[in-house]
């Protein structure tokens, strides 16, 4: 049996991260039900628990204080990764800044100048 989302862990709204949370674990979880792997599917628990236990933190402190910090960047949850999953290895002699199991980094859309001092993204 696997949990996601509220099932998963229930926490209070501060923060407003809980839908994030839920998608994330139903987009991890669903991929691996597909491929159907019991080494995939052994590896939810141990690349999920730790975000959720983040965000229950995150929360839990953001209600005591009652304080909506939406400027924390913690809440963003960009720094979520999967670095001590078992599936991510780095075979690479002298690994990057990016690493086995980092989000994808943002793509870069490109620029358009017109002339030297007009230039936009």
């Amino acid at each position: 049996m696997f949990l996601a989302g509220d099932a998963a862990h229930v926490h209070t709204p501060a923060g407003g991260r809980g839908l994030n949370t839920g998608v994330q674990d139903a987009h991890n979880l669903g991929w691996k039900l597909a491929d159907g792997s019991e080494e995939l599917l052994d590896s939810y628990e141990d690349e999920r628990l730790p975000v959720a236990a983040d965000v229950l933190g995150i929360s839990t402190e953001l209600f005591d204080r009652g304080v909506m910090d939406r400027g924390n960047p913690a809440l963003r949850q960009l720094g979520v990764n999967y670095r001590s999953s078992k599936l991510s290895v780095d075979t690479g002699v002298n690994p990057g800044a990016l690493r086995a199991g980092d989000r994808a980094p943002d793509g870069y859309i490109g620029m358009i100048a017109t002339d030297p001092g007009d230039v936009r993204q």
